[in-house]
């Protein structure tokens, strides 16, 4: 895709769409890991019965201390 003289042939549309397609593949597998963290979460939560508040709060202050790492 990058072909030639980097700086000349950076604003060609071939090489946007490659910029895209990277950017959107990138951060895609991130985003459904996330996604599916936090839906395998709440369901094992309903299934065990442990949806009580002080669960909960051990919920939250460990998802948040996972995003700090």
């Amino acid at each position: 895709m990058f072909y030639g003289d980097f700086v000349s042939n950076f604003f060609s549309l071939d090489s946007i769409l490659f910029a895209l397609f990277d950017i959107l593949t990138l951060f895609q597998g991130r985003l459904f890991t996330l996604s599916e963290f936090f839906r395998l979460e709440y369901q094992n939560r309903i299934v065990l019965g442990e949806w009580k508040k002080v669960h909960w709060l051990e919920w939250k202050v460990s998802i948040g201390l996972s995003t700090i790492n």
